[in-house]
Protein backbone atom coordinates (compact mmCIF):
# COMPACT_ATOMS: atom_id res chain seq x y z
CA UNK A 1 0.00 0.00 0.00
CA UNK A 2 1.33 3.51 -0.85
CA UNK A 3 1.50 6.00 1.78
CA UNK A 4 -0.73 8.28 -0.45
CA UNK A 5 -2.71 5.38 -0.44
CA UNK A 6 -2.97 4.74 3.19
CA UNK A 7 -3.35 8.62 4.43
CA UNK A 8 -6.77 8.69 2.26
CA UNK A 9 -7.72 5.60 4.07
CA UNK A 10 -6.79 7.51 6.87
CA UNK A 11 -8.62 10.68 6.63
CA UNK A 12 -11.85 9.43 4.84
CA UNK A 13 -12.54 5.87 6.44
CA UNK A 14 -14.45 4.99 9.26
CA UNK A 15 -16.54 2.12 10.92
CA UNK A 16 -19.16 1.73 13.58
CA UNK A 17 -20.28 -1.46 15.56
CA UNK A 18 -24.18 -2.41 15.17
CA UNK A 19 -25.75 -4.76 17.51
CA UNK A 20 -28.51 -5.81 15.38
CA UNK A 21 -31.44 -8.24 17.18
CA UNK A 22 -34.23 -9.41 14.77
CA UNK A 23 -36.60 -12.59 15.48
CA UNK A 24 -33.55 -14.80 13.55
CA UNK A 25 -31.64 -13.18 15.84
CA UNK A 26 -33.13 -13.06 19.37
CA UNK A 27 -29.39 -13.03 21.29
CA UNK A 28 -28.02 -10.54 18.73
CA UNK A 29 -25.41 -10.45 16.49
CA UNK A 30 -22.95 -7.61 15.40
CA UNK A 31 -22.68 -5.76 12.40
CA UNK A 32 -20.01 -2.93 10.77
CA UNK A 33 -21.54 -0.50 8.82
CA UNK A 34 -18.55 2.26 7.10
CA UNK A 35 -18.79 5.12 4.78
CA UNK A 36 -16.68 4.05 1.87
CA UNK A 37 -13.98 6.29 0.42
CA UNK A 38 -15.36 6.41 -3.14
CA UNK A 39 -16.30 9.81 -4.72
CA UNK A 40 -19.92 9.42 -3.56
CA UNK A 41 -18.62 8.47 0.44
CA UNK A 42 -21.77 5.31 -0.22
CA UNK A 43 -21.99 3.90 2.68
CA UNK A 44 -22.15 -0.03 3.29
CA UNK A 45 -22.41 -2.88 5.37
CA UNK A 46 -19.29 -4.42 5.07
CA UNK A 47 -19.96 -7.87 3.16
CA UNK A 48 -18.16 -10.93 2.01
CA UNK A 49 -16.83 -11.41 -1.85
CA UNK A 50 -20.36 -13.31 -2.42
CA UNK A 51 -22.53 -10.31 -1.33
CA UNK A 52 -23.39 -11.25 2.34
CA UNK A 53 -23.28 -9.18 5.26
CA UNK A 54 -20.15 -10.00 7.60
CA UNK A 55 -21.76 -10.75 11.66
CA UNK A 56 -20.28 -11.64 14.47
CA UNK A 57 -21.56 -13.13 17.60
CA UNK A 58 -19.35 -11.57 20.29
CA UNK A 59 -18.20 -8.27 19.49
CA UNK A 60 -14.36 -9.13 20.80
CA UNK A 61 -14.72 -11.23 18.17
CA UNK A 62 -14.94 -9.12 15.35
CA UNK A 63 -11.07 -7.83 14.78
CA UNK A 64 -10.42 -11.73 14.87
CA UNK A 65 -12.63 -12.64 12.46
CA UNK A 66 -12.74 -10.56 9.85
CA UNK A 67 -8.87 -10.85 9.85
CA UNK A 68 -9.35 -14.66 9.65
CA UNK A 69 -11.94 -13.71 6.72
CA UNK A 70 -9.29 -11.07 4.84
CA UNK A 71 -9.27 -13.46 1.59
CA UNK A 72 -13.11 -13.42 2.10
CA UNK A 73 -14.02 -10.04 3.17
CA UNK A 74 -14.92 -7.33 0.38
CA UNK A 75 -12.38 -4.63 0.01
CA UNK A 76 -10.75 -5.71 2.98
CA UNK A 77 -7.66 -3.78 2.34
CA UNK A 78 -9.79 -0.69 3.14
CA UNK A 79 -10.31 -2.72 7.00
CA UNK A 80 -6.74 -2.49 7.87
CA UNK A 81 -5.98 0.89 9.54
CA UNK A 82 -9.46 0.62 11.27
CA UNK A 83 -8.35 -2.77 12.43
CA UNK A 84 -5.09 -1.61 13.98
CA UNK A 85 -6.52 1.16 15.66
CA UNK A 86 -7.53 -0.91 19.09
CA UNK A 87 -9.99 2.47 20.33
CA UNK A 88 -12.11 1.19 17.54
CA UNK A 89 -12.77 -1.92 18.54
CA UNK A 90 -13.78 -1.48 22.66
CA UNK A 91 -16.68 -3.91 23.79
CA UNK A 92 -19.12 -1.43 23.36
CA UNK A 93 -21.44 -0.77 20.43
CA UNK A 94 -22.20 2.32 18.26
CA UNK A 95 -25.52 1.57 16.97
CA UNK A 96 -28.36 -0.46 18.09
CA UNK A 97 -30.71 -2.29 16.07
CA UNK A 98 -34.07 -4.52 17.70
CA UNK A 99 -36.34 -5.14 14.92
CA UNK A 100 -37.66 -7.47 17.27
CA UNK A 101 -39.01 -5.18 19.50
CA UNK A 102 -40.00 -2.79 16.84
CA UNK A 103 -42.63 -5.55 15.47
CA UNK A 104 -43.79 -5.54 19.27
CA UNK A 105 -44.64 -2.09 19.46
CA UNK A 106 -46.04 -2.39 15.96
CA UNK A 107 -48.39 -5.02 16.72
CA UNK A 108 -49.07 -3.27 20.35
CA UNK A 109 -50.29 -0.48 17.82
CA UNK A 110 -47.51 1.93 20.02
CA UNK A 111 -45.83 4.82 18.00
CA UNK A 112 -43.30 6.55 20.42
CA UNK A 113 -41.06 8.48 19.01
CA UNK A 114 -37.76 6.50 20.29
CA UNK A 115 -39.61 3.65 17.96
CA UNK A 116 -40.43 5.18 14.75
CA UNK A 117 -36.85 6.96 15.08
CA UNK A 118 -35.39 3.14 15.67
CA UNK A 119 -37.50 1.61 12.13
CA UNK A 120 -36.44 4.97 9.69
CA UNK A 121 -33.01 4.22 11.08
CA UNK A 122 -33.59 0.53 10.56
CA UNK A 123 -34.91 1.31 7.13
CA UNK A 124 -32.28 4.04 6.11
CA UNK A 125 -29.68 0.58 6.64
CA UNK A 126 -31.92 -1.34 4.71
CA UNK A 127 -31.58 0.58 1.58
CA UNK A 128 -27.63 0.93 2.29
CA UNK A 129 -27.66 -2.00 1.47
CA UNK A 130 -29.88 -2.72 -0.92
CA UNK A 131 -27.69 0.09 -2.93
CA UNK A 132 -23.97 -1.05 -2.08
CA UNK A 133 -24.23 -3.59 -5.09
CA UNK A 134 -26.28 -3.07 -8.11
CA UNK A 135 -26.91 -6.71 -7.19
CA UNK A 136 -29.10 -6.09 -4.51
CA UNK A 137 -31.20 -3.39 -5.95
CA UNK A 138 -34.72 -5.63 -5.83
CA UNK A 139 -34.97 -5.16 -2.50
CA UNK A 140 -35.54 -1.26 -3.15
CA UNK A 141 -39.08 -2.61 -4.11
CA UNK A 142 -39.53 -2.96 -0.14
CA UNK A 143 -38.14 -0.02 0.75
CA UNK A 144 -40.48 1.61 -1.54
CA UNK A 145 -43.70 0.22 -0.53
CA UNK A 146 -46.43 2.64 0.09
CA UNK A 147 -46.83 2.02 3.83
CA UNK A 148 -43.35 1.48 4.45
CA UNK A 149 -43.06 4.98 3.36
CA UNK A 150 -45.31 6.65 5.36
CA UNK A 151 -43.97 5.57 8.53
CA UNK A 152 -40.83 6.71 7.10
CA UNK A 153 -41.93 10.29 5.55
CA UNK A 154 -43.54 10.79 9.06
CA UNK A 155 -40.56 10.34 10.62
CA UNK A 156 -38.76 12.74 8.79
CA UNK A 157 -41.16 15.43 8.61
CA UNK A 158 -43.19 15.15 11.91
CA UNK A 159 -40.18 14.61 13.82
CA UNK A 160 -36.14 14.89 12.59
CA UNK A 161 -36.65 18.05 10.71
CA UNK A 162 -38.81 20.27 13.26
CA UNK A 163 -36.70 18.67 16.17
CA UNK A 164 -33.77 19.54 13.94
CA UNK A 165 -34.59 23.32 12.88
CA UNK A 166 -36.04 23.99 16.75
CA UNK A 167 -35.33 21.60 19.58
CA UNK A 168 -37.54 23.53 21.99
CA UNK A 169 -40.56 24.17 19.98
CA UNK A 170 -40.06 20.58 19.22
CA UNK A 171 -40.54 19.18 22.91
CA UNK A 172 -43.58 21.18 23.37
CA UNK A 173 -45.01 20.35 20.66
CA UNK A 174 -48.02 17.32 19.97
CA UNK A 175 -47.36 14.93 17.06
CA UNK A 176 -49.59 15.05 14.13
CA UNK A 177 -51.76 12.56 14.02
CA UNK A 178 -50.77 9.23 13.12
CA UNK A 179 -53.19 7.10 10.50
CA UNK A 180 -51.55 4.01 8.96
CA UNK A 181 -52.50 0.13 8.92
CA UNK A 182 -50.60 -1.73 11.53
CA UNK A 183 -51.16 -4.71 9.87
CA UNK A 184 -49.98 -3.99 6.69
CA UNK A 185 -46.91 -2.23 8.32
CA UNK A 186 -45.91 -5.16 10.38
CA UNK A 187 -46.35 -7.64 7.82
CA UNK A 188 -44.15 -4.90 5.26
CA UNK A 189 -41.32 -4.79 7.71
CA UNK A 190 -41.16 -8.30 8.49
CA UNK A 191 -40.97 -9.16 4.57
CA UNK A 192 -37.76 -6.41 4.92
CA UNK A 193 -36.38 -7.85 7.97
CA UNK A 194 -36.21 -11.55 6.42
CA UNK A 195 -34.42 -10.28 3.33
CA UNK A 196 -32.05 -8.54 4.98
CA UNK A 197 -31.86 -11.42 8.09
CA UNK A 198 -31.59 -13.74 5.05
CA UNK A 199 -28.63 -12.04 3.57
CA UNK A 200 -26.51 -12.62 6.35
CA UNK A 201 -23.24 -14.42 6.90
CA UNK A 202 -23.58 -16.44 10.20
Amino acid sequence: MSTAHQKILEEKFTAYIIKYISPNFVDGIYLIWFTDNDSESTDKLLTLKNGRIFSSKKIENIKDEIINLKHEIDNYERFIIWLNDDSNLESIEDNFYDTKFLLNQIEQNNFPIDSIELFANYINLFGDYARQNEKNNYLLEFENNSTIKQLWNYYYEAIFWPRFYNKVDFESTQLPFLDINKSELHIRLSEIITELDNKIHS
